[in-house]
């Protein structure tokens, strides 16, 4: 169940109306989540009562009260038809004319409250994942590269991409969503050698990128087939863009020549790959793409 804090709830100025937001955001989430199987069980129903129990300051709040009240009274299971009048209550409660949230905050909180809401029933099915992979194809225009994003994303790709989640690959995910929803990091190079090998897994860079030159900066690794480094940054030097040796915060692309090369770890490269997925991990939005990648948006 979402476990958003109540530690803002204080006056009822931006702070509170950020935490409510927040609250009834991942709550969204949440509700998708468990009916991504088209099925709210009783077992996901009980879960509710954690979000009433930690956001109790809501029942005083003009706005939420009729929600909260309805929240405590709900039939057990709760019906698909049902769950989409909640989450027509809760789009109409949510502020966003203060500019207290971006969109991407809110999908990024709302995919958490997903997350969670997969797992309340401590079971992972193939419809549910499928049901995630759409959620996150239809938001990725907005989130594309953002982190943790473009990590599930890519995880996700890998799995479907026979058409099938085995129940091993189910095991797996939940794992990796369980993870992430107690410590809200995910580092592919921290997985287990075992769930890497299963998901096909050597690093994440951005899938269907979103590449944009004018003022962004890039750094380039490996080896090219294309021509050497020099030409590559003359290229993105052209396009009103900068070039840097290093990985830094400061860099916008990571591009990686021979980027299927699934030895990357132990090619001279890989350290920079580790360096953007460290720095992912941190909050930067450095964008890891596959040289391919580079070539159709410098050619664009």
């Amino acid at each position: 169940m979402p476990t958003t804090t109540s530690e803002t709830f204080g006056p009822k100025g931006t702070t509170f109306i950020a935490a409510r937001n927040k609250a009834l955001t991942t709550l969204k989430g949440w509700l998708l989540g468990v009916d991504a199987d088209s099925t709210i069980k009783p077992v996901e129903h009980a879960k509710l009562q954690d979000w009433l129990n930690i956001h109790t300051e809501l029942q005083t709040d003009k706005l939420c009260s009729n929600l909260f009240d309805e929240l405590g009274q709900l039939p057990n299971p709760i019906t698909h038809e049902l769950k989409e009048d909640l989450i027509w209550t809760i789009d109409s409660l949510l502020d966003t004319t203060k500019g207290v949230y971006t969109t991407t905050v809110v999908l990024l909180q709302q995919l958490y409250g997903y997350l969670e809401g997969i797992l309340s029933d401590s079971i992972i099915t193939e419809a549910e994942v499928i049901a995630l992979n759409q959620w996150l194809e239809t938001n990725q225009e907005t989130l594309s590269g953002i982190y943790p994003f473009a990590e599930f994303y890519h995880i996700l790709q890998n799995v479907l991409a026979d058409g099938i989640v085995t129940s091993d690959e189910a095991e797996t995910l939940k794992r990796i969503f369980e993870r992430y929803c107690v410590t809200k990091a995910l580092v592919i190079k921290d997985l287990p050698p075992a769930d890497m090998a299963l998901l096909n897994l050597t690093y994440v860079y951005t899938m269907k990128p979103h590449i944009y030159f004018p003022g962004k900066k890039f750094c380039f690794t490996g080896k090219s087939l294309h021509g050497k480094r020099e030409h590559l940054g003359a290229l993105v030097i052209a396009k009103g863009a900068l070039t840097t040796d290093s990985v830094s915060s400061n860099i916008d692309y990571l591009v990686v020549c021979d980027g299927g090369n699934k030895q990357w770890a132990y090619s001279t490269y890989g350290r920079k790959i580790e360096s953007s997925l460290d720095l992912r991990k941190k909050g930067s939005n450095l964008q890891v793409i596959q040289e391919d990648d580079f070539w159709v948006a410098v050619k664009s």
